[in-house]
């Protein structure tokens, strides 16, 4: 019976050969197209969900406020917030960590000649970031890589970027302008982070590094910085 049936489907198909083309091609495109919008829809539905933990991580915020215009929140508070957390809080706060975007130039070539790239993706981040933020390593132990001054841990991406390559543990980029350089060694290497997630780092650097923006506030009077609890 099935062969009947399908016997007289190939015939109406081939008679009517064209309506049918089209009507089959707009079927496919139709059931595409919803695929493509499911898919979309859950990857901004899962934004940074794919965090280990991710349901017990906070991000820190203030409210801030202008004159002549309304309030609104922003992630840029005081530095010692971190700290003081972990203080107030030890039974709540398991962990907390500071991370401050920069935009350094950054050097492979040692030619005082090299200009450099304006790096949009460094951020300057405790030793404890990769607890906070358990991101997947591709290389190296997370648990201590920033625990030294002048130490970055990049992305494989980033790795790719600066040295064509990814097993660039050991290795050294420079920061500064002209002959002023700050050598910054590698010490691990993440996975790439995924599409769907609001973090724009890639190379983060340690907080102890003297000549760093945490460092200088920790040393002078509390500034305001991004932090990540």
């Amino acid at each position: 019976m099935f062969g009947n049936y399908l016997k007289v489907a190939l015939s109406d198909l081939a008679r009517n050969w064209l309506y049918a083309a089209i009507s089959i091609a707009g079927l496919a495109v139709s059931f595409a197209g919803g695929i493509l919008v499911t898919q979309f829809i859950r990857n901004e539905f899962n934004y940074d969900r794919w965090i280990p933990g991710y349901s017990q991580v906070y991000k820190v915020t203030t409210l801030l406020e202008q004159p002549g215009q309304p309030d609104g929140p922003t992630d840029i508070i005081q530095s010692y917030v971190a700290k003081d957390l972990r203080e107030r809080s030890p039974d709540v706060v398991v962990a907390s960590a500071r991370l401050m975007q920069s935009f350094p130039t950054l050097h492979l070539n040692p030619d005082p000649g090299d200009g450099g790239i304006v790096d949009q993706t460094f951020a300057w981040a405790d030793p404890t970031i990769f607890e906070v933020l358990p991101f997947e390593a591709h290389e190296g132990n997370l648990a201590t890589a920033l625990t030294e001054p002048d130490t970055v841990v990049m992305t494989r991406d980033a790795a790719r970027m600066y040295f064509g390559r990814e097993d660039v543990i050991g290795e050294t980029l420079s920061e500064g302008l002209g002959a002023e350089r700050h050598p910054l060694r590698v010490t691990a290497i993440l996975e790439n982070l995924p599409s769907n997630t609001s973090f724009v780092a890639q190379i983060f650097a340690s907080a102890k590094t003297a000549w760093g923006a945490l460092s200088r506030m920790d040393a002078g009077n509390p500034m305001y910085t991004g932090i990540s609890t």
